[in-house]
């Protein structure tokens, strides 16, 4: 017969059995998207720049091919000007004409 000693039975499966699995996917193992809303993957930014869409100014960059404007300063993507020496911001050719038209 055994004896009750106060202590649990090291046998008995453990009580959490009784409690649903959390079938949630860890953060880690979800395959990352330029729709998810999170900074994953290669993206620069969230959602944007590496293999997806180009980043808007101020979103962070790596390369100028990240950016909407073609320029990438410190990490950031710039606003297009007249001097920066990229076809971009409706200039017909690299920083002309200017002033950029609006």
């Amino acid at each position: 017969m055994p004896v009750d000693n106060g202590m649990a039975d090291s046998t008995a499966p453990p009580n959490d059995l009784a409690v649903a699995p959390d079938l949630t996917v860890p953060p880690d193992l979800t395959v990352p998207t330029c729709t998810d809303g999170i900074k994953n993957g290669d993206e620069t930014d969230v959602d944007c720049g590496g293999s997806c869409g180009k980043c808007d100014d101020t979103k962070a960059c790596h390369k100028p091919v990240d950016c909407r404007n073609g320029v990438c300063g410190a990490g950031i993507c710039q606003s297009a000007t007249c001097s920066d020496m990229v076809q971009n911001g409706g200039e017909s050719d690299v920083n002309s004409p200017c002033p950029l038209p609006a």
